[in-house]
């Protein structure tokens, strides 16, 4: 308050304390607003686009028999997209909670999954279910590559809806 500030530049005159105590807790406090911003942006983010990726799987305007579809031969299809994002989420969160996640099992399990909206959607919903709350307790850093990494299959994903002819849920008209 203005008279703890006023009391303590009065004291700075006879001890010489009093301005760098001020400064240090104006300074802590301005770190930890700053921190606390960064963390909310980091996590708002993180289920802002998570959600839109997970509307899209769930969105039955793109064809279930298009979920195969692929850009290229060697491309992941859309179903894959959905599924590599959950493997995204799902590492995300092993690494929040210090503990290991097998890539290379996790991704070689899907191979068996079935092919299907609900099997994608299940999956995902459940990985989303573990993710937030992790993220919320602990939005690191290290979250912004994969901000960007997971913002790059959402790209795919758009471009998948845009070429074959359908509009993006988060681009309709509402």
């Amino acid at each position: 308050s203005a008279g703890h500030v006023r009391s303590a530049l009065n004291s700075s005159a006879t001890d010489g304390a009093g301005v760098s105590q001020i400064a240090l807790r104006t300074n802590t406090h301005d770190i930890n607003r700053r921190y606390a911003e960064r963390e909310l942006a980091i996590t708002m983010t993180w289920k802002n686009l998570h959600d839109r990726i997970l509307e899209m799987a769930k969105d039955t305007v793109f064809p279930d028999d298009k979920l195969g579809w692929k850009p290229h031969p060697d491309a992941r299809s859309v179903l894959d997209e959905f599924r590599h994002v959950t493997i995204g989420l799902e590492m995300t969160s092993a690494r929040l909670a210090g503990k290991p996640l097998d890539y290379a099992a996790r991704d070689k399990a899907d191979a068996s999954k079935p092919k299907t909206r609900a099997s994608v959607v299940s999956e995902m919903e459940a990985a989303i279910a573990v993710s937030y709350p992790l993220v919320e307790k602990n939005a690191q850093p290290l979250l912004i590559g994969w901000l960007d990494h997971q913002g790059e299959h959402y790209g795919k994903l758009v471009t998948a809806y845009r070429v074959n002819g359908i509009v993006p849920p988060v681009s309709r008209p509402k």
